[in-house]
C-alpha cells in the first residue's frame, strides 16, 4: 500500500470543505426564506445532499474498508450520522415548508448536517492517514469533483430517498 501523502488529504479535504460550505449555504437559504423561494432552496438542498452522501457513502466511507478488511469505528459513527440525517430529511418533507413545524424540525436539523461534516472534515479524513493508499483517496476526491454537476443534471422534487438511491447507482455505474 504506497503512503497517503499529505497533498493528497489535503485535496480530498478541500473538496469536501467546499462541498460542505455549498450545503452550510443551502441550509441557510431555506432557513431564512420562506414560500415558493423556500420550497427551491429546500429542492435544490434536497438534490445536492443526496448526490454527496450517495459519493461519500459508496467513495469515501467505503475505502478503510476495502483497503483494510475491516470496520472502522469512526466511519461508522459518519455512517450512522448520514442514515439519521436521512431520516431527518424524510420527516421534512412530510412537513408543510412555511409551518412552525417545518422551521424547528429543520434548524435541529440543520445543526446535526453542520456537525456531521466537521466530524468528517477533522476526525474521518485525517484518520485516512496509514489506513488507506493515495490512489484510493485520489479516486475519493475526483468523485467527489462530480457531485455539484450531477446535482445540477438530476435536479428534481422526487423523495431524498429516492434521489439518493438514483445518485448510488449513478455512483456504482463507475465502478
Amino acid at each position: 500500500m504506497a503512503a497517503v501523502t499529505a497533498v493528497a488529504l489535503q485535496d480530498l479535504k478541500s473538496e469536501l470543505s467546499s462541498q460542505h460550505q455549498q450545503i452550510r449555504a443551502m441550509l441557510r437559504s431555506v432557513a431564512t426564506s420562506s414560500g415558493a423561494p423556500r420550497a427551491e432552496a429546500f429542492d435544490q438542498l434536497r438534490t445536492f445532499l443526496a448526490v454527496h452522501e450517495a459519493a461519500e457513502q459508496e467513495h469515501l466511507h467505503s475505502i478503510p474498508r476495502t483497503d483494510t478488511g475491516q470496520d472502522v469505528p469512526l466511519i461508522d459513527e459518519r455512517v450512522g450520522e448520514e442514515d439519521d440525517a436521512a431520516d431527518g430529511m424524510t420527516r421534512l418533507e412530510a412537513l408543510a415548508i412555511d409551518s412552525d413545524a417545518f422551521s424547528t424540525a429543520f434548524a435541529t436539523w440543520a445543526d446535526v448536517v453542520t456537525a456531521h461534516a466537521e466530524a468528517e472534515e477533522h476526525q474521518e479524513i485525517p484518520a485516512l492517514q496509514g489506513l488507506v493508499d493515495e490512489d484510493a483517496v485520489t479516486a475519493v476526491t475526483t468523485q467527489l469533483r462530480r457531485v455539484p454537476r450531477l446535482a445540477d443534471a438530476t435536479r428534481t422534487s422526487e423523495p431524498f430517498a429516492d434521489q439518493l438511491d438514483r445518485a448510488r447507482r449513478e455512483f456504482r455505474q463507475d465502478d
